[in-house]
């Protein structure tokens, strides 16, 4: 995994943050419920970069862990503690192997029901009689949307 991949996945972590903040802000200020709403989900975007920036993580710590491995392995001094090729001598793959088939498939779900209750919790709010859905200065909550 490139350096890169890594700060790549950092700014659009940070990047969702401040545009779902920002994008909340101006929807409170211009009372519209539908950009309130995209806020919610920008930020449950943000969940989602969150864990793939973490995933790239294990990734680049389990690509180091094969090249030091292989280093070793190359070493005229190896010894027989390093030249075994299961799993259970590579910590750095066990955890992203772990993480990719309980973590993400659980999240997923987790994700789903979040976004379903929350568009649920929405929809009933907006169909109660006392909810106004009009925006106080449409045009500058527009122009910033």
């Amino acid at each position: 995994m490139d350096r890169n991949l890594q700060k790549s996945g950092v700014v659009n972590l940070l990047v969702l943050l401040g545009v779902g903040v920002a994008a909340f802000v101006v929807a409170r200020m211009g009372q519209s419920l539908s950009g309130q709403m995209a806020a919610f989900f920008t930020g449950i975007g943000a969940l989602v970069a969150a864990v793939s920036w973490f995933q790239m993580r294990l990734e680049d710590r389990e690509r180091l862990e094969k090249l030091e491995f292989d280093e070793l392995n190359r070493s005229k001094s190896s010894s027989g503690l390093f030249q075994a090729q299961d799993v259970e001598g590579f910590p750095a793959q066990r955890a992203r192997v772990q993480f990719q088939k309980w973590a993400v498939p659980v999240f997923a779900v987790l994700l789903a029901l979040l976004e379903g209750v929350l568009a649920y919790g929405w929809w009933r709010y907006l169909a109660r009689p006392e909810t106004v859905v009009m925006s106080k200065p449409p045009l500058v909550t527009l122009s910033l949307f």
